[in-house]
Parts: structure tokens; sequence; C-alpha cells
């Protein structure tokens, strides 16, 4: 498929109407696209602030976890939270 690629004669795929010609050059830039950019996989695990204790990131994320459930800061358990964390 890589020889495919390189030998594209531009002239002869490039030819009729604009939206063909775009179609051609669109499907050509995807494959090759597809062979030689690499997908970097994301880690899904975060990483703590170096200065925080594991303890503090767990009350941190149960505060963001109460603020998304009430969405009020006023609210008392989200006050709660906020002073443990």
């Amino acid at each position: 498929m890589r020889q495919a690629l390189n030998a594209v004669d531009w002239s002869e795929s490039l030819k009729g109407d604009v939206n063909e010609q775009w179609a051609t050059f669109a499907s050509v830039i995807k494959s090759v696209e597809s062979l030689y950019i690499p997908l970097k996989n994301r880690s899904q695990c975060k990483k703590k602030a170096p200065w925080m204790s594991y303890k503090a990131v767990k009350l941190v994320e149960r505060k963001h976890k109460i603020y998304k459930k009430y969405k009020s800061t006023t609210h008392p358990a989200y006050m709660k939270a906020a002073q443990e964390a």
C-alpha cells in the first residue's frame, strides 16, 4: 500500500470538477494519515500535585462530586466537604 500512495499520479487523479478533485485528494490524505500518523493513547490515571497527600486528593474529589450533585456552593453538604478538603 505504501508504494501505491507514493506513486500517485496527481495529474491523472485530479481530473474532473472541483468536488471530485477534492474528494480524491481528501481520501488520499486520510489514507496517508492513518498509515503514518500514530495515535497517542491518553492515560486515564490522574497525577496529583506533589504537595498534596492522597487523603487530601480524595477529599477534593469528594468535594467536586458533591458539588456536581447539588450545583450549589451554599448547600450544607458542599460546605462541609469544602471545609474538610
